[in-house]
């Protein structure tokens, strides 16, 4: 029993619309987020907004601007 040159192409068309059919039916069956994933999300958000402190921070290092730097220009740590 031989298959015919058309089954040949067939199979990516069949093999794309089950793919396609699967995708739609997995985005129909998504839940709500749960309390874990808007406690995650919360996390997410801090972790960033301390990022984008410490890179103000820095920038504000590197060009010598300190906000805590002592007037008379004095950097050490422990001056005597």
């Amino acid at each position: 029993m031989a298959t015919g040159p058309g089954l040949g192409a067939f199979l990516p068309i069949a093999m794309t619309l089950v793919g396609l059919v699967a995708m739609f039916r997995r985005k129909g069956k998504s839940r709500p987020p749960t309390e874990a994933d808007r406690k995650a999300d919360q996390h997410q958000a801090a972790a960033a907004d301390m990022e984008r402190r410490m890179a103000a921070y820095l920038a504000l290092q590197g060009r010598g601007l300190d906000h805590n730097a002592d007037p008379g220009g004095s950097q050490q740590e422990n001056s005597r």
